[in-house]
């Protein structure tokens, strides 16, 4: 836009060169043309003056007609400069009116989204709130039927140390890592038998119908190598069985019992316990 501007200036101040040099060329053809041919030939020395004398009128006049093309050049020069200029300052506008637009908009999807990120927070407030009252009557829940708890170690369970906990880190059979439905499917695919993906069935309450319909034997019986559930609760807990003691109970090792995410081994109650016989 500038470089515009200045091209205007410089094509004013041409314009106005050209014509005054229009207006010296034409004050000589004035004055020249008060003179009849006859007073200029008897004026003038001999022949050939009066030639050059006609000459030269004759190239003055060619100059002005040479003056009055530049300006008119010039002229067009300048009214299609100005149209630039104008062009440019409407599209000019047009962006700085864009711009405004932009910022009353991002004002008030900023002002919206703010209202919203207090909404939702006080929501997740609300839900992690209910979460942990959840979790801790489901580790109230099997604290009731389990004796005998001893907490250290991992078991041998490769994502004992996954962070940060609880977390959404799928283990290879759609668990999620350090809870107890992950550690009692990587035993039963570490001791060499078959483990389906049931990812999207994680709890362990879901695991007793997945299992009836991989066509898997379920029943009360508890066996050493069973997965042993309890349906209690909001989310069920699952067990590997590690053996099979006398009164009514079974030895299991486990994770996330307490809701820590830690590995830990008990004695539990076989009443009220369902057992996936792996095969």
């Amino acid at each position: 836009m500038r470089s515009t501007e200045a091209t205007i200036e410089q094509a004013n101040r041409d314009m106005e060169k050209q014509k005054q040099i229009l207006r010296d060329n034409l004050r000589l053809i004035y004055r020249s043309g008060n003179i009849s041919p006859l007073e200029v030939l008897a004026s003038s020395k001999n022949l050939s003056d009066f030639v050059s004398q006609q000459q030269y009128l004759g190239a003055i006049k060619r100059k002005v007609d040479d003056n009055v093309n530049k300006i008119d050049a010039l002229k067009k020069v300048l009214d299609s400069k100005k149209s630039q200029l104008a062009a440019q300052s409407l599209q000019q506008q047009s962006v700085v009116t864009q711009i405004a637009s932009k910022r009353a908009e991002q004002a008030s999807i900023l002002a919206r989204t703010q209202g919203e990120e207090s909404n939702y927070r006080s929501v997740i407030k609300e839900d992690e709130g209910k979460i942990a009252s959840l979790r801790a009557q489901q580790a109230a829940i099997i604290s009731s039927f389990s004796t005998n708890v001893q907490y250290g170690g991992t078991g041998g369970y490769p994502w004992a140390n996954a962070s940060p906990f609880p977390n959404s880190y799928s283990d290879p059979w759609g668990m999620y890592q350090r809870q107890c439905v992950s550690y009692t499917a990587w035993r039963v695919a570490a001791s060499g038998r078959n483990m389906p993906y049931w990812g999207g069935r994680g709890n362990a309450y879901e695991w007793p119908n997945s299992a009836r319909t991989d066509g898997i034997p379920v029943d009360g019986n508890p066996q050493p190598g069973d997965v042993a559930i309890s349906g209690a609760g909001t989310y069920g807990h699952a067990m590997y069985v590690e053996s099979v003691l006398g009164g009514g109970k079974v030895r299991v090792s486990q994770y996330n019992a307490n809701w820590s995410g830690s590995y830990s081994v008990s004695d539990v109650s076989i009443a009220g316990l369902e057992f996936i016989h792996f095969p």
